[in-house]
């Protein structure tokens, strides 16, 4: 898994600063790609990290822009990796047909091919014996 996207925040409360990092990741499913989000909250104060927190979901969608929406979503909102899952979990159940129309084009694209390869072998083969049944041999 990789870091397609990032991008960054941060808020200034008292004496602490939450640094906010967002993620689009992209993984290996099945047979192709697919995309998450990663939300990384780190607390410094005085300078010093004093807590991280994080937290990711993957394979949200294997179309790029759906999960590039839902990264900007969740960084115009700043949302806390805390509640990542209770603001994207809608979002992640409709996006889950997305593997399923996926695996189905790609299924029936097999198929077709399947059997225009066994159409074009037969026709060929059919057409070799028609033409060496029609050869005098002058």
């Amino acid at each position: 898994m990789y870091i397609v996207n990032s991008l960054y925040s941060n808020i200034k409360n008292d004496n602490k600063e939450s640094q906010y990092s967002y993620r689009m990741i992209k993984g290996e499913f099945v047979f192709g790609k697919a995309f998450g989000i990663e939300i990384e909250r780190q607390d410094l104060i005085g300078g010093e990290v004093v807590r991280i927190e994080r937290d990711s979901i993957s394979n949200i969608s294997n179309r790029e822009e759906k999960v590039k929406e839902l990264l900007d979503l969740v960084y115009k909102y700043q949302v806390s990796p805390v509640h990542l899952v209770d603001i994207l979990g809608e979002y992640v159940d409709q996006y889950v047909s997305d593997f399923n129309i996926w695996f189905m084009v790609n299924k029936i694209t097999y198929i077709v091919n399947y059997i225009k390869r066994w159409f074009c072998d037969y026709w060929n083969r059919n057409r070799y014996n028609r033409n060496r049944q029609n050869w005098k041999g002058y």
